[in-house]
């Protein structure tokens, strides 16, 4: 059989193969990492974990290379929310920084058995579905084992951030 033919595994190998672009498999496009694009000025996200596997833990990671990312008070450029420790919803605030585009880079990780954080090895992967309003339903594969897209799902919805015009002091002009 020409090298050609050859069946892929793993979708760690037709990753690779890819260069780490979008798979088509059993009619499902699975990505090993996902951008959301994300509109300024400002905008908001919650993150909602709807079921996981316990074994092995499983996590979603976020980057915002062009930005920061602020998670319950925390300002950062990268963050693991982890299933079995975040709330069930977690608020995200995105800060551009000047003069650049920006999107929300999403994959799952998992916990490995000496605690370590997995990812983007063997069968993980992810699909994803955008619905209206900004709403992405992510179906997660982890790495152990056959691919179930089963192990991790989570919905992340985009928001405009609201702006409060209101005096921060709530005194002013009062007497």
């Amino acid at each position: 059989m020409a090298r050609g033919h050859l069946r892929t595994k793993t979708l760690q190998s037709a990753f690779e193969k890819s260069k780490g672009k979008p798979l088509e498999i059993g009619g499902k496009t699975v990505h090993l990492a996902y951008d959301v694009p994300l509109e300024w000025p400002s905008k908001r996200a919650t993150l909602s974990f709807t079921s996981f596997t316990d074994s092995p833990v499983q996590g979603v990671c976020l980057a915002m290379p062009e930005g920061e990312l602020t998670i319950n008070g925390l300002r950062t450029p990268t963050a693991c929310l982890w299933a079995d420790a975040a709330p069930a919803a977690v608020g995200i605030q995105f800060l551009r920084f000047p003069n650049s585009s920006a999107a929300l880079r999403v994959w799952n990780c998992w916990r490995g058995t000496t605690g370590d954080t997995l990812a983007w090895t063997e069968n993980a992967g992810l699909v994803v579905q955008a619905a209206d309003d900004g709403m992405y339903r992510f179906a997660c594969s982890d790495g152990v084992g056959p691919a179930d897209f089963t192990d991790l799902t989570f919905d992340l919805r985009i928001e405009t951030a609201i702006q409060d015009t209101r005096d921060v002091t709530g005194l002013a002009g009062r007497e």
